[in-house]
């Protein structure tokens, strides 16, 4: 699967964020923000987070598509 996007094919798009994947560990949001991997933690706790369960019992997965969805609501364009 080729995961390149042309210009063609954002042509006329007036904004976009490309998602890698829809779900990521708290660790590697940490990675990627460059917090603390207890401060990604905390977060989750407090509820400043979304996060997806895939069971009950599993560890909390970071929602990326949640996190875009505020970033467009909230960016003024």
């Amino acid at each position: 699967m080729d995961a390149h996007i042309s210009p063609e094919q954002l042509y006329g798009v007036d904004r976009a964020i490309l998602i890698d994947a829809p779900y990521i560990t708290q660790r590697e949001y940490a990675r990627r923000t460059g917090l603390t991997y207890s401060s990604v933690r905390s977060r989750v706790e407090r509820g400043e987070l979304p996060v997806y369960r895939p069971k009950a019992s599993s560890s909390a997965l970071i929602n990326m598509m949640v996190l875009a969805k505020e970033a467009l609501e909230t960016h003024e364009w």
